[in-house]
């Protein structure tokens, strides 16, 4: 307590707070009397405390780093500024009644910048507190699987075109750091990984709504499938990708080629979790990172490959072969060809087919190689039905058995012979009563129809039996008999003239 001096009876005086004390509120002037009654008097002025805290959306945690300032809203004036910490902080040199701006003039990392508030301080002898909360803007680029994309270069400008955040992706949700409340920006990709196409441009804006928001950006696609007839992955097929515009080739690869070892312990993992990752040391001595993920609603994974810096993407099944590839260097609004330059044994080449990459859209091929099919028919040569019981073989030019079987009612197919080979259709063993046909050669044409090979099988001639008592046989034997003795007459007189 503090004796006041030189005070006088009947007399009113004003009690002031010319300066507070730290981290208290200057309080409002005191009018009081000294009464002339012979008793002593008590004056008491309260200070309170506005303390300020920076949270997050939720109210619950305390954001660290951001730099606040509190300015008086008439004068303009600086009252305090400080660094926001995980504990409160009790604002100096406010007033009682007047009104304040408190400012964040610098957000924390991950954090959008805050609008300003407004508070007056009540004059009321209660402790105040002011609550700043920071809301986050996350940034998700993702796959077409929906798996977080890792070396992209992202960049967030804001309406006249500055860099405000700038990252290359990580494989996880990155949150924004450096906007403002109110305000749009663009999300920009400047560089996608090798196997995924740059996306569009994606405008958004930061609402004064205290509610994280959420920005995703998908990289599309362009992949081509190249499978058989019944769906399969087909291994072997040489395909390019060629520019209209320019001539140039613009990717090739081999369909099926194996990418990548995928041991017990990872397909263990992807069985568990749908993902595996880890690092290992190649042939040339680089490490490199990868990830493998399941592809949501298909029978195969996506695997990401960094290598001294270089993101790589692509798809494979659980033997670690390439299956839907990923065509790379395309350019928006461009027509292409998509040939077939060499076709796997056994099956017919693809028709070139001609597309345009569209912005913004994924580009998805399928590439499917027929098997080519010779139908081989057995038949009567007069009746042309289907004559059953002949053994038959077909040959290459080897002479390697190819196939081989016994003919029935219907004709017999055989797929995947080699198109552009010759091959040589041999019947074994003729039905009964029939001639053994002579062999047939052939030659496979490529195409996935059916080819018709017809081999005909000739009756052998029927031998008549000489009946008993059949006047015309005797007598015709009888003849027979006759120039027989004749002859034999002729030969034997000349025999004797020369001896």
């Amino acid at each position: 307590s503090h004796f006041i001096n030189g005070l006088e009876e009947g007399r009113t005086y004003i009690l002031s707070e010319t300066v507070s004390p730290e981290e208290y509120v200057k309080s409002t002037d005191i009018e009081f009397t000294v009464s002339k009654e012979k008793v002593n008097e008590k004056v008491n002025m309260k200070d309170k405390q506005v303390s300020f805290t920076k949270t997050d959306v939720t109210g619950e945690k305390e954001v660290e780093g951001a730099e606040i300032t509190v300015t008086d809203k008439v004068t303009g004036k600086v009252v305090d500024k400080w660094t926001s910490t995980k504990e409160s902080h009790f604002i100096n040199g406010l007033e009682e009644g007047r009104t304040y701006i408190l400012s964040e003039t610098v957000s924390p990392e991950e954090y959008v910048k805050s609008t300003d508030i407004e508070f007056t301080v009540s004059k009321e002898k209660v402790n105040e507190k002011v609550n700043m909360k920071d809301k986050q803007v996350k940034i998700s680029k993702l796959t077409v699987g929906g798996q977080e994309v890792t070396g992209a270069l992202m960049q967030i400008l804001d309406e006249d075109g500055n860099i405000v955040d700038e990252w290359t992706s990580e494989g996880k949700v990155h949150y924004a750091t450096g906007l403002v409340e109110g305000k749009k920006y663009t999300l920009h990709e400047d560089l996608a990984p090798t196997g995924l196409n740059l996306a569009n441009d994606i405008e958004f804006e930061v609402t004064y709504d205290k509610e994280n928001q959420k920005v995703e950006m998908i990289d599309t696609i362009n992949e081509v499938s190249k499978v058989d007839e019944k769906g399969n992955l087909l291994k072997g097929a040489e395909m390019t990708v060629t520019s209209n515009k320019t001539k140039n080739i613009i990717d090739k690869w081999i369909s099926g080629q194996h990418i990548f070892d995928v041991t017990n312990e990872m397909k263990a993992q992807l069985k568990e979790t749908g993902k595996a990752e880890g690092m290992y040391v190649d042939d040339e001595d680089s490490t490199v990172q990868y990830s493998i993920a399941k592809n949501k609603g298909k029978d195969d994974y996506t695997v990401m490959f960094v290598k001294d810096g270089i993101t790589t993407y692509t798809n494979i099944d659980l033997d670690g072969n390439e299956t839907r590839h990923m065509i790379q260097g395309l350019e928006a609004g461009e027509e292409y060809v998509l040939k077939e330059t060499k076709t796997p044994n056994g099956y017919a080449t693809f028709k070139t087919q001609t597309f345009t990459a569209e912005e913004g859209k994924d580009t998805v091929l399928s590439m499917t190689d027929e098997d080519t099919k010779i139908e081989i028919s057995k038949q009567d040569i007069t009746t042309k039905k289907e004559l059953e019981g002949a053994k038959l073989k077909v040959t290459d030019k080897d002479g390697k058995v190819i196939d081989e079987w016994t003919s029935g009612k219907q004709p017999h197919m055989i797929k995947n012979l080699t198109a552009g080979e010759t091959y040589t259709l041999t019947e074994v063993i003729a039905p009964k009563n029939y001639k053994v046909a002579e062999s047939i050669q052939f030659t496979v044409k490529d195409t996935g129809v059916a080819q018709k090979v017809v081999m005909y099988d000739e009756l052998m001639p029927v031998v008549k039996k000489v009946k008993t008592g059949d006047n015309s046989q005797i007598a015709f034997y009888m003849i027979l008999a006759g120039l027989s003795i004749c002859i034999l007459g002729v030969i034997y007189a000349k025999k004797k003239i020369k001896d």
